[in-house]
C-alpha cells in the first residue's frame, strides 16, 4: 500500500467513525443505535468492494 493510499484509508476510517457517531445520535430515538451499528457493519464491506474494484485493470 502506498503512502497516498494509506492516507486516503486513514481519512476514510475517520469518516466511517464520524458517520457512525452521527447516526448514533441519541436525539434520533431508539433506532439510532441500530442504524449506527448497521452502518458500521456495511461501510467496511462496501469499502472493501470499492478497493477491490479500483485494483482491477
Amino acid at each position: 500500500m502506498t503512502k497516498s493510499s494509506q492516507a486516503v484509508q486513514g481519512l476514510w476510517i475517520r469518516f466511517r467513525d464520524a458517520n457512525g457517531q452521527f447516526h448514533a445520535d441519541k436525539d434520533s430515538g431508539s433506532i439510532a443505535s441500530i442504524n449506527a451499528a448497521s452502518g458500521m457493519l456495511q461501510m467496511p464491506i462496501q469499502r472493501a468492494q470499492e478497493l477491490e474494484n479500483s485494483a482491477q485493470p
